[in-house]
């Protein structure tokens, strides 16, 4: 017999999992499309110029989602040596922080329909259960209160791989300004990777989520009271 708890947990994992169908796909084709206007192609060849969710779901990732309730897409691959010309540090930039500046993007957006629909109050439950959410707004409609969760998972990924993308990427482009594109780093860069990521997701993972849960509920209350929804 499934209790509360657990029909509780699979709402959860059914609602993050429709999340992750939704924002992967866009993230990858996004990055990748950034990547080839800056001069590119690697990720194009590689198959993540699409918005096919089968070339952007990890594996590995959608376990995660199960496992530890988050999970990730592929990894979409950058050259740095096929990024040139004029402004090249802007063009470098722009290409591995793209996702980044995506997820900030869409979960503002996000933010912004769920203020729209709820009211300013909704803002501090970002990130609330379903049965949560029932307790606090009794009067909304099953189906009313379903795509709030689905939008509350939709912020939530969004944050959690914008902080994924911030650390990763800017820990590769730091590499490779700090060995001067040499590539010896690219011998080593996996190893490197593994040790120096998780550092970093120990040591600010937490800090950055909430640093930007804070800026998106800022950001989502201030686009709200601009357009006039509040």
């Amino acid at each position: 017999m499934i209790n509360l708890k657990i029909a509780a947990y699979l709402t959860h994992l059914v609602t993050f999992f429709m999340a992750y169908l939704i924002v992967v796909p866009v993230s990858g084709y996004f990055r990748a499309w950034v990547a080839t206007k800056m001069g590119d192609y690697t990720a194009e060849s590689e198959g993540f110029l699409t918005l096919n969710p089968v070339a952007h779901i990890d594996p590995f990732g959608v376990l995660c989602i199960v496992l530890v309730g988050f999970g990730w897409g592929k990894y979409v691959p950058i050259n740095p040596y096929n990024i040139m010309g004029r402004l090249r540090a802007l063009k470098l930039i722009a290409a591995y922080f793209s996702n980044v500046f995506l997820h900030v993007v869409l979960a503002v957006v996000w933010l912004t329909v769920l203020i729209s629909w709820f009211g300013v109050g909704i803002i501090k439950f970002v990130g609330a259960s379903h049965s949560m959410l029932q307790y606090v707004y009794p009067t909304y409609s099953t189906l009313s209160l379903t795509i709030a969760s689905l939008l509350f998972a939709l912020i939530s990924l969004h944050i959690l791989l914008s902080v994924l993308s911030l650390l990763i990427n800017g820990f590769m482009l730091a590499m490779f300004y700090i060995t001067g594109g040499s590539s010896r780093y690219e011998m080593y860069s996996s190893l490197i990777m593994m040790f120096a990521l998780f550092a970093m997701i120990w040591i600010f993972g937490d800090t950055l989520y909430t640093l930007l849960r804070i800026i998106i509920s800022y950001a989502g209350y201030y686009l709200a009271l601009l357009i006039g929804l509040i």
